[in-house]
């Protein structure tokens, strides 16, 4: 009997202290879980925040290409509306083909006997001290 009745009252002690810690780790974890959750969201919110910005910075990119390609081709068009032959690939039909650009300047391989033939402004204009 006593002895029964002190094992029995042994055990519900270690039962309760038991239950006690078990409920104190479970409620541990239960924080734990809810300071994780916590954090994800935070994460995530920050994530999104980033993503969005990433996005812009993105479409803010795509726009920036789109115009420039549009702006050369505009350019591009104008250039071919302004060149002259020689700027369209065509050889000049006096000089013959260019074999460098340098802005307003084009160098061209011509033959001497075809120079002989070129027209030259053979008049020079009269001496005027006011002009000189």
């Amino acid at each position: 009997g006593k002895k029964d009745a002190l094992a029995e009252d042994k055990s519900n002690e270690v039962r309760k202290d038991f239950e006690s810690r078990l409920s104190l780790s479970e409620r541990m974890a239960q924080e734990k879980v809810l300071e994780l959750e916590r954090k994800y969201d935070d994460v995530k919110a920050v994530g999104k925040k980033d993503k969005e910005r990433l996005e812009d910075a993105l479409r803010l990119f795509n726009e920036a290409a789109k115009e420039k390609e549009s702006l050369l081709e505009k350019l591009s068009e104008a250039d071919r509306r302004d060149a002259g032959p020689q700027e369209l690939g065509m050889a000049d039909p006096v000089l013959g083909p260019a074999l460098l650009r340098a802005g307003p300047k084009t160098l061209h391989l011509t033959p001497t006997s075809h120079l002989s033939s070129l027209p030259i402004w053979s008049r020079q204009r009269a001496f005027r001290p006011q002009r000189a």
